[in-house]
């Protein structure tokens, strides 16, 4: 635990009945600022009597922090010898810790950008800059065409979601809740599965924002709900898009949210999944145990296999993910808070229906969600209503809720970087 962070005075406890510390692990350090090590060591001799706790002082060197960098310190301890349960090296207990170096974020500023041909025909508008265009369906609200340098990033915008395939929590607890929730709506969570899907726009409105950016207003309501729901867009002639989501809940008392986000369809091709949150596993509302940091995988690699197709391969704390193609081009997506997020080839539907993966359809194009929140994975028991996540983990209905995060097309590692490091 923390002692000083500023002078790198650290507390260790041992929590063994038995044994000496030093006779059983070596401490490990690092720092780390996004994907790069800026230093790293090793712990004095961990001299610890059982039961016992020791405060070590690490020689940590000095920080010029950069503009919207975070430092974190990174603790490991792991075998010093081969045992009969694990091989040498083995880690058997990691903290990490956020330093006290801060410089504030440089602010995205588009500028210098060129200047945005808007048409706004019909039910479509379209946005066009030097390297990219956009098409927004204005019936429907939503993005149906994003392109950078004639790669394809979407296939349809961002459209608010409140449901996740149930887990097998989520099942367990409906069985004994579903009769109740017939006749009792503050129990039927089922109600959130079309919500966003079948969400009504009342209007959206174009508006021009000077030479180099626009404004789309999305207004709409949630029937399923009894709420009102709204998207900003703004687009900007660099390409970036800041997305903006708001809810507004209806006088009816609601079950629970499964989550409070968005779906976007990404285009076929950018396989290559990219994130700074924690990981490298799965992590949820109420088991975020992975440190944070930059990881790198795909998106078939992030599909987490469970006894049925269920919600899975989820990251919390997440400040900005990229899918990319082979070539590095493709989409950056930045929070303007920390995100929940997940990207895989197959929707909701597709895995409701189907008993086996095996059974599944995988799609070419992903299914990305960017949320503010997904409730907890629950699982005091699976079959009562303690099934459900805890009540620090869930998401009450019946509060005004709102996220922002900027798209935004990149075409290298440091373009992704130097974007994910920008306030807006």
């Amino acid at each position: 635990m923390p002692v000083d962070l500023k002078s790198g005075k650290v507390r260790v406890k041992n929590w063994n009945f038995f044994t000496n510390a030093q006779d059983l692990a070596e401490g490990l350090w690092e720092i780390k600022a996004g994907s790069r090590t800026l230093a790293s060591g090793h712990f004095p001799a961990l001299d610890i009597q059982p039961g016992a706790t020791r405060e070590f002082e690490l020689h940590l060197p000095a920080i010029s922090p950069e503009p919207g960098a975070e430092y974190f310190l990174n603790t490991s301890f792991i075998l010093k010898q081969d045992t009969a349960w694990a091989a040498k090296g083995h880690e058997i207990a990691w903290d990490q810790f956020a330093l006290p170096a801060k410089a504030a974020a440089a602010a995205f500023s588009a500028s210098a950008a060129a200047a945005l041909k808007i048409v706004d025909a019909g039910d479509t508008a379209t946005f066009t800059g030097p390297e990219f265009s956009l098409r927004l369906n204005k019936k429907s609200g939503l993005i149906e065409a994003y392109k950078y340098r004639g790669v394809n990033l979407l296939e349809r915008g961002p459209r608010p979601d409140f449901w996740r395939s149930p887990t097998n929590n989520d099942r367990g607890a409906w069985k004994v809740m579903q009769h109740r929730a017939a006749s009792d709506k503050s129990v039927d969570i089922q109600r959130w599965k079309d919500a966003g899907p079948l969400w009504r726009v009342r209007d959206t409105r174009v508006e021009k924002q000077g030479a180099a950016a626009a404004r789309v207003t999305v207004s709409a309501d949630l029937p399923a709900a009894g709420a009102t729901y709204s998207v900003t867009y703004l687009i900007h002639g660099t390409g970036d898009v800041i997305v903006e989501c708001s809810y507004k809940p209806g006088s009816e008392n609601l079950a629970m949210m499964p989550r409070f986000g968005t779906e976007l369809l990404a285009s076929p091709g950018l396989e290559n999944l990219t994130w700074y949150g924690r990981g490298p596993k799965e992590t949820m509302l109420d088991r975020a145990f992975e440190r944070i940091g930059v990881y790198q995988s795909t998106v078939d690699g992030e599909w987490v296999e469970y006894m049925r197709p269920q919600e899975n391969g989820n990251k919390v704390d997440v400040r900005w993910l990229a899918l990319t193609n082979p070539q590095g081009v493709g989409l950056l997506a930045v929070g303007a808070q920390p995100l929940s997020v997940a990207a895989r080839h197959y929707s909701k539907e597709e895995m409701e229906r189907s008993a086996y993966t095996f059974q599944m359809v995988r799609q070419p194009e992903i299914y990305l969600n960017l949320d503010l929140k997904q409730m907890g994975a629950g699982g005091i028991d699976s079959w009562s209503a303690h099934a459900y996540p805890m009540e620090q983990y869930r998401i009450p209905s019946g509060v005004e809720r709102n996220f922002r995060y900027r798209l935004t097309p990149v075409d290298s590692p440091a373009a992704i970087e130097t974007k994910g490091r920008e306030s807006f």
